[in-house]
């Protein structure tokens, strides 16, 4: 009797231990990523129970685990660099096998049962609602003392306008700034910031034509006393507006008088009052603005150089353009021109 026990006994043991492996097998997990439009699908071809989901911190990524079981194949490493997405790693470690999604910040995810496992979706341009918002509601349901907590966030609120009103002062001071700079009679219009940065190019322009095309840069129209003619050769490049009207009107000295209105520019020749003696900036030939742009050579280097050569003229250099503007009597601006070609040609 106890020989037949313990043979029943035995036979339980072998017929029960395939179940039992069976039953402490890991499951195994077939892990595939696609990639649809926004969308980065994470599939997982198992039998294993529904996963773990976790956000780690630093670095940041999402973590879907499936404890005690097993990756069916070798792991993988795909970069995806789009969005709030870098890259999906497959890993396997001692408690089980899972996926880690790094991210820039947290996407919005969606973990859904499929046929033959679980799908795991991650939008990769939408990010996930902040937990604050989720959280809000469930204050007010708690009971009633968020009402206090609510309350101080007005003073809070409240000391930004404080902050907020300091800055017109600082705005302010920039008017009296600019008033001192034009010497030509121009009265600065109401509504307008005529310090705007002008950048401009001329060429032998006719002045009514320079004059319309500087006003218009300003948002102005342009009104040319017809007595007036001559051509521009000038070239400004981020020069306050009100500068730049001042520059280009500087060759017909007290002659011409130039307001601002509130819509346009005028500019009238004022009537002589008594004959002027010649001097070195009317000569019979006229005085001229003219420019030397440089592609070699160095601006300032050149203006020094030549300055001393021919003292009658004005100089002024633009180094963001790198050219030379002179003005003054024609003659002595064609000699100059003469020494400059000669200088370039070395």
């Amino acid at each position: 009797m106890l020989r037949f026990f313990r043979f029943w006994c035995l036979c339980c043991l072998v017929l029960a231990s395939p179940i039992w492996a069976q039953a402490s097998a890991p499951s195994p997990v077939e892990w595939s990523v696609q990639i649809s439009g926004d969308t980065l699908n994470i599939e997982a071809k198992t039998a294993a129970p529904q996963p773990t989901q976790r956000l780690n911190g630093s670095p940041s990524f999402l973590e879907l685990t499936f404890p005690k079981a097993k990756m069916a194949s070798s792991g993988l490493t795909k970069a995806v660099d789009r969005g709030l997405v870098q890259k999906v790693q497959t890993i396997q470690d001692g408690q089980g096998t899972s996926v880690r999604i790094f991210v820039m910040s947290k996407p919005k995810a969606t973990l859904t049962k499929t046929a033959d496992g679980y799908r795991y979706s991650i939008r990769m341009s939408e990010p996930a609602a902040p937990a604050s918002a989720s959280a809000k509601p469930a204050k007010p349901a708690a009971n009633k003392p968020p009402a206090p907590v609510a309350q101080p966030q007005p003073p809070v609120a409240q000391p930004q306008p404080p902050v907020a009103q300091p800055q017109p002062p600082v705005a302010q001071p920039q008017p009296p700034v600019a008033q001192p700079q034009p010497p030509v009679a121009t009265t600065a219009p109401s509504g307008r910031d005529t310090r705007q940065p002008i950048t401009i190019v001329f060429q032998n322009k006719p002045i009514g034509e320079a004059l319309a095309e500087l006003a218009h840069q300003a948002g102005y129209t342009a009104q040319l006393d017809p007595a007036l003619s001559g051509v521009v050769n000038l070239s400004l490049s981020d020069v306050p507006f009100e500068d730049a009207l001042t520059l280009l009107l500087e060759p017909y000295g007290a002659s011409v008088t130039s307001s601002i209105g509130s819509q346009s520019i005028t500019v009238r020749k004022v009537a002589a009052t008594a004959p002027a003696a010649p001097s070195a900036s009317t000569t019979s030939e006229g005085v001229v603005l003219e420019y030397y742009p440089f592609s070699t050579k160095d601006a300032q280097k050149m203006m020094d150089a030549v300055s001393k050569a021919v003292p009658e003229l004005t100089y002024q250099v633009d180094p963001t353009l790198n050219v030379l503007l002179v003005q003054g009597p024609r003659e002595h601006v064609l000699r100059l021109g003469e020494l400059l070609k000669k200088m370039s040609s070395k």
